[in-house]
């Protein structure tokens, strides 16, 4: 047995727990600025209502950017899954005619069809990036794609909007790529060249 690779085991665990404990404060400070800034009526963290002081949700709207930005490389891998899961929940609106997460909130079956098919295409698209290096188009249009799906859950009326800027983000970044116009790629989200089998 070799010893090395069963050592790094546990490590390369540590690492993945805290990989998704990282995106899990990302999405919590994510939402939050986002709730300070444009929904200041809304926010009501530890017992204590909005609004809050604007400069408090700018700087955790920059925090979120950052973390987002430098780890695309790692949370694209995780895109379609995500994408996967609120096509579902879309799918299920159709039946249902409310929104899954607030059966309070009724929506038109034709509304949920329409995203439902915006979130389909959407992952079919996000599965391309998982094969390729990404390049700053890449980024620019996967960093639209985090703002525009948290925007849709926080706005509800406005959730047409944002899914459908979703698919358009990622549509444009995989012409880009299929055009091939030589953009330069992003050097902190490489994808990692599989060491050859001797």
């Amino acid at each position: 047995m070799n010893g090395k690779g069963t050592a790094s085991r546990p490590a390369s665990g540590f690492r993945r727990i805290a990989a998704w404990l990282l995106g899990f404060a990302t999405i919590c400070v994510l939402f939050g600025g986002l709730l300070v800034v444009f929904f200041p009526n809304d926010v009501h963290i530890l017992g204590v209502h909005g609004p809050y002081p604007p400069i408090i949700g700018w700087l955790a709207l920059a925090t979120a950017t950052l973390i987002v930005i430098f780890t695309t490389g790692r949370w694209v891998k995780a895109l379609p899954g995500i994408l996967m899961l609120a096509a579902f929940n879309g799918i299920l609106a159709v039946g249902t005619g409310h929104l899954t997460n607030a059966p309070d909130v009724p929506i038109s079956r034709l509304a949920a069809s329409i995203i439902s098919f915006l979130l389909v295409a959407s992952t079919v698209l996000s599965f391309t990036f998982k094969s390729r290096g990404l390049n700053w188009v890449d980024q620019i249009a996967l960093l639209a794609v985090v703002f525009a799906l948290a925007w849709g859950v926080l706005d509800e009326p406005r959730a047409l909007l944002s899914f459908g800027t979703v698919l358009f983000a990622l549509l444009f970044a995989w012409l880009c790529d299929r055009l091939d116009f030589h953009i330069p790629p992003v050097p902190w989200a490489r994808r990692r060249e599989r060491p050859e089998q001797r």
